[in-house]
């Protein structure tokens, strides 16, 4: 089950958008201000949408070029924007086009893995300006250099499954991840009843897990998630969720801000027993 919101209100979306801008990702028909309000004020915002046009593209680099990290394929025009600002962007950027190359002499297209390995190991933030690395450079991470998954910008399927198993939860903030990894991480972390009630690593990225685009949650999932952590989701969410949530447990049926009639009619029985409570 994927998670989206009812029809919101322009109010309604600003509100969600400020308890966590991953919650833009969720949204059915978002505004435009809403849009552009994420992507103004987080530098990673694009991120929450799937769809990059390059009118987003720049507006999400017009504040923070450094934003391209986070847009698969980029324009020319963006790339050369953001390059000329801060040319060492160009590491950050798939297949740069010759434009944005001949603007920086710091980007060397013919490392080969003994070099990458060489500057990771010198510092392991260095593995940040590799948008690529090949199995043998991944084989020297997870062995030999495991800090380095923080800085990795295009982290494989299985460097994701490394990362979430070391309880690398800011992966959330800054990547979409692959269905393998969020079942993962939902399994290890946030349905793992012995951590959930006080590891607060787990409590801090909930709204980044639900926000992820390859997220899919069983109802009965959900549910708990909603009950354990503090979402601020459930008044937002689309009604046909509701509804399935309600039929497991209709006692919080107050704090799903429920406008449509016939649902209302559908549980009122649940109301009046708890007015009579």
């Amino acid at each position: 089950m994927k998670i989206r919101t009812r029809k919101l209100t322009l109010e309604e979306q600003k509100e969600l958008v400020y308890r966590s801008y991953n919650y833009a990702s969720i949204i059915d028909d978002i505004y435009e201000s809403v849009i552009n309000s994420v992507v103004n004020n987080n530098y990673c915002g694009i991120l929450a949408f799937r769809n990059h046009s390059e009118e987003l593209q720049f507006q999400a680099t017009k504040r923070y070029c450094s934003a391209i990290t986070f847009i698969n394929n980029p324009t020319k025009d963006v790339q050369i924007s953001c390059v000329e600002r801060n040319p060492i962007l160009i590491f950050y950027i798939d297949n740069p086009c010759q434009e944005a190359i001949n603007v920086t002499a710091l980007y060397n297209l013919n490392l080969d893995d003994d070099s990458i390995i060489k500057c990771i190991k010198r510092d392991s933030k260095n593995a940040q300006y590799f948008r690529f690395i090949s199995e043998s450079v991944e084989d020297f991470i997870i062995t030999e250099c495991q800090e380095a998954v923080r800085w990795l910008t295009r982290p494989s399927k299985r460097m994701q499954l490394f990362a979430v198993n070391e309880r690398v939860t800011d992966y959330l903030e800054k990547h979409q991840l692959c269905k393998e990894a969020l079942d993962l991480f939902k399994n290890k972390y946030f349905l793992n009843k012995e951590l959930c009630s006080y590891d607060w690593k787990i409590r801090y990225v909930v709204k980044e897990f639900l926000s992820q685009h390859n997220l899919d949650l069983s109802v009965k999932e959900l549910y708990f998630i909603l009950k354990k952590y503090n979402t601020g989701l459930k008044p937002y969410l689309s009604y046909e969720i509701v509804d399935k949530l309600l039929e497991i447990d209709s006692s919080d049926i107050d704090d799903y801000n429920i406008k449509d009639s016939s649902l209302l009619e559908k549980y009122s029985s649940s109301r009046k027993c708890l007015a009579v409570i």
